[in-house]
């Protein structure tokens, strides 16, 4: 059975690790990410945050950066630029690079924020025209 206290963040939870219409990091599952979030007042705070249809852009993309810290163990102030240099030089001194296993980009998980933002109001029938969001409209 589902813990009490993580039903209000099951959405966020399902969306961040990857569902139907938005990507998951590389071997970061859902269970591992429950888990994050269960133990974490900031993650719950984020969950909130992209529950919120009042949202904006930079308030999702810039927790987004911060989702991604926290999974892959970036210390307070720590950016995802580097991050990524710290486990790039992981790998050179392995001799096994592994590319799959990197933090995002700043830029890509600014935009899984958007994803992420966007699939929750969907699921909560809280329409949110994507044009608005940066998205285009194509024939």
């Amino acid at each position: 059975p589902i813990n009490e206290s993580v039903k209000d963040y099951l959405l966020f939870i399902h969306a961040w690790s990857g569902c139907d219409t938005v990507s998951a990091a590389f071997g970061k599952g859902k269970v591992s990410f429950l888990n994050l979030v269960k133990h974490s007042e900031e993650l719950q705070e984020i969950s909130n945050l992209m529950n919120h249809e009042w949202a904006t852009q930079n308030e999702v993309g810039h927790a987004a950066e911060t989702v991604f810290r926290i999974m892959y163990n970036g210390k307070e102030g720590d950016t995802l630029t580097t991050l990524r240099f710290r486990k790039y030089m992981e790998m050179v001194m392995k001799g096994v690079m592994e590319p799959e296993k990197m933090p995002p980009t700043e830029r890509a998980a600014y935009f899984h924020g958007l994803r992420v933002h966007h699939q929750i109001l969907v699921w909560k029938l809280l329409y949110n025209d994507p044009i608005n969001w940066g998205y285009k409209l194509k024939d």
